[in-house]
């Protein structure tokens, strides 16, 4: 009986390991400051898996603001903002912000709501969480965030439709262009905290794939030493 229950409770922690941390750049693609997101569209599996924005475009000041598929340059109701970020040179320091999905079958759409000294969202920044393949894809997203006649700058709001963040946009010191560019990581962490590796994303002496496999492992083997279950 002790067996079953260590059993799944390694179980448990093995599906916590799975869950990632997807990184996305803000304002930049391959180290050249650009109106777009990058990835602009990401896949998220696993429910409070995180994804990590790096506000890292040189110069930029940009926003990530929730919308609706209907008007992709609008704030979504009850949708989350992140607010502004501001970088004005290469070495930073540059914003992290980082949402938990807690709803994986519905997408997630945000745009950039900076409008000086040109519109964003009409320009092309704008992004996906979970897009479909077919109907309301992403494509037809920007192209009707490139027709929009109205664009909203909303409040900063942390909690939003299917997704959260704990803590306001926090820094960080990481190197421009650097390897954090959009993919995943094992880091189970969620939500921004007070300086860049406490949020999930990378520090000058750290990235989201150590960070994280450090922490998911280390959950592991409290679990193991909680229940006597030896880990080789």
């Amino acid at each position: 009986m002790r067996f079953a229950v260590a059993a799944s409770t390694l179980a448990l922690a093995a599906a916590a390991m799975a869950q990632s941390n997807t990184i996305v750049k803000v304002g930049e693609v391959s180290g050249t400051a650009m109106l777009k997101f990058d990835p602009p569209t990401i896949n998220v599996t696993e429910v409070n898996s995180t994804v990590t924005f790096i506000f890292d475009g040189n110069p930029g000041n940009h926003t990530v603001a929730q919308s609706s598929f209907a008007n992709p340059c609008e704030p979504l109701e009850g949708g989350f903002n992140s607010g502004f970020f501001p970088v004005s040179g290469a070495s930073g320091p540059f914003g992290t912000w980082t949402l938990t999905i807690t709803d994986v079958t519905t997408p997630i759409w945000f745009y950039c709501a900076q409008q000086v000294p040109k519109v964003h969202c009409t320009a092309g920044m704008v992004g996906a969480i979970n897009p479909p393949a077919s109907g309301n894809t992403f494509d037809a997203f920007v192209a009707k965030a490139s027709s929009a006649a109205t664009v909203v700058f909303p409040s900063t709001v942390l909690s939003g439709v299917g997704a959260f963040a704990t803590a306001s946009l926090a820094t960080t010191t990481i190197p421009a262009g650097s390897s954090a560019t959009g993919g995943s990581s094992s880091s189970g962490a969620s939500g921004s905290g007070a300086s860049g590796t406490s949020s999930g994303a990378p520090s000058s002496s750290s990235s989201p794939s150590s960070a994280g496999t450090v922490s998911a492992s280390g959950f592991v083997a409290f679990l193991a030493a909680a229940f006597g279950v030896a880990i080789l």
